[in-house]
């Protein structure tokens, strides 16, 4: 394994500094973690490994077998591996989101097979010991269906299974958890270990301090970006839990939610069977379930994002689907985070934009805010010490900030029903208590109702009075 070594080095990207004064070093045989909160440069350090990034001052030394090597020279041992990863071949910004959905019993998509997707990488599904790793990777069960179609925890496995068969010196994680339900995490790092050990891999992971695999040598700390005050948290908090109570969405509905036998099937394989379910107005539910369970296919029956829920027994807000009402009767009362919607997001607009298109539930704004909704949005940035994104383009900032500016972009207008669909995917520990606190504030004030989906209750705000679990097509109360 190489060594690496910084001492107090300094990057730029696209001409702008987003690494400073950096010094750490990880020796032959030891595995790496890179923590700190979102925005503080992970995913750039790991970029600064792989050589894209400019060296501005400061040093950065690798060495290999004894002997010392180039940047270009390390990052030709290295395999990076980043969740929103976009390449040639699979490009979600190319599909409207709706397509996920709407593609499946037609086909219609472009989107390649996960088999064919692995042979354009020049993976042989031929070799034995590639299906031995496609199997550990649980990718065998995934050849035949369509890279768009599944879940995002699946795509993160492909990628991760992917960069393991070529058997890199140097494996660079960013965020491998993200999406991924706890029993697969576990399993993730036996495997993670397990190859590292085989074939003589090292790892450097950037992710929570809390999700790292105890056989982690080295922590790399990286600094928060400056942030506001605890005083103009509280400031900005009290101000929006006002604005939320004053302006409560005033429609009353017996029933949010409400399904009755439904089934869904990808081809021949079986995501919902004959389920029922109620989700009734003021409600505060939770949903776990393991990764490719299908909570997010049930959440596109719900939103509106998939056609099949017209020919099924499904109410919203006490009417049945299908009997004339549009999909922006149903967007209007809906405040929405799916754990992709980040991947199809324009490049072209701001974050602040951004935001404000949640007033229009479209990805446009077709009229000039007003002084009181151009506010709210602000205050949302104090809360979270997060004015720095208003200005930046969505394209520009982390994973993080990107989930951060979608959930902003769902509470913006106080909805009657708040769907999210792992909403923390990127977040730190802190920021995911701050949200926490947030939405049990809010919502609690204002008696909105809130499913709230994640592979892992530990998450979950406190304000989930009833939880539910998705397995094998059926729920469960727990």
């Amino acid at each position: 394994m190489p060594d690496i070594h910084y001492s107090n080095a300094s990057f730029s990207y696209k001409g702008k500094p987003v690494l400073n004064d950096i010094s750490f070093s990880v020796k032959d045989g030891q595995h790496c973690g890179i923590v700190g909160e979102i925005g503080s440069g992970k995913t750039m350090l790991l970029k600064s490994l792989t050589g894209v990034l400019p060296l501005q001052s400061g040093s950065r030394k690798f060495m290999d077998s004894g002997l010392e090597i180039s940047a270009y020279g390390f990052s030709c041992l290295t395999q990076f591996v980043e969740f929103a990863e976009q390449n040639k071949y699979f490009k979600p910004s190319r599909h409207f989101y709706q397509q996920r959905y709407q593609s499946l019993e037609d086909d219609e998509s472009r989107s390649l097979l996960v088999e064919e997707y692995l042979r354009m990488h020049d993976v042989d599904t031929a070799d034995a010991e590639t299906r031995e790793f496609l199997s550990k990777g649980k990718i065998t069960e995934l050849l035949h269906r369509k890279l768009i179609h599944i879940s995002s925890g699946q795509r993160k496995r492909l990628q991760l299974t992917m960069a393991i068969i070529r058997k890199p010196k140097v494996l660079l994680l960013d965020c491998p958890y993200t999406g991924v339900d706890v029993q697969t995490r576990r399993e993730l790092n036996l495997w993670l270990k397990e190859t590292a050990d085989q074939f003589g891999i090292q790892l450097i992971i950037a992710a929570n301090e809390s999700d790292l695999p105890d056989f982690i040598d080295v922590k790399v700390a990286l600094p928060p970006k400056s942030k506001g005050s605890g005083e103009q948290e509280k400031r900005a908090l009290d101000q929006l839990v006002d604005e939320w109570c004053a302006y409560a969405n005033g429609q009353e509905f017996e029933s949010m939610v409400k399904m009755r036998d439904v089934s869904l099937a990808y081809g021949e394989v079986q995501i919902l069977k004959n389920l029922s379910w109620e989700v009734k107005s003021g409600e505060k539910v939770g949903l776990k379930g393991q990764n490719g369970s299908g909570k997010s296919s049930l959440l596109s029956l719900v939103y509106g994002d998939n056609p099949l829920a017209y020919n099924k027994e499904i109410y919203l807000f006490d009417r049945k689907r299908g009997t004339g009402e549009s999909i922006w009767d149903i967007k209007r009362n809906t405040g929405f985070v799916s754990s992709e919607f980040h991947l199809y997001m324009s490049d072209n607009i701001t974050c602040g934009k951004l935001i404000a298109t949640g007033y229009f539930d479209q990805l446009f704004i077709p009229r000039k805010l007003t002084e009181a909704e151009s506010k709210t949005i602000d205050l949302y940035f104090d809360y979270y010490g997060a004015a720095y994104l208003k200005d930046r383009f969505f394209h520009q900032i982390s994973l993080g900030e990107q989930r951060l500016t979608l959930l902003i972009r769902a509470l913006i207008k106080n909805p009657t029903l708040l769907l999210l669909d792992e909403p923390y995917h990127g977040f730190d520990d802190e920021t995911i208590t701050k949200s926490n606190r947030l939405i049990e504030t809010m919502i609690g004030c204002s008696g909105n109702t809130l499913i709230f989906i994640s592979h892992d209750s530990r998450v979950m705000p406190d304000i989930v009075h009833t939880h539910y679990e998705l397995k094998q097509g059926e729920i469960h109360q727990a």
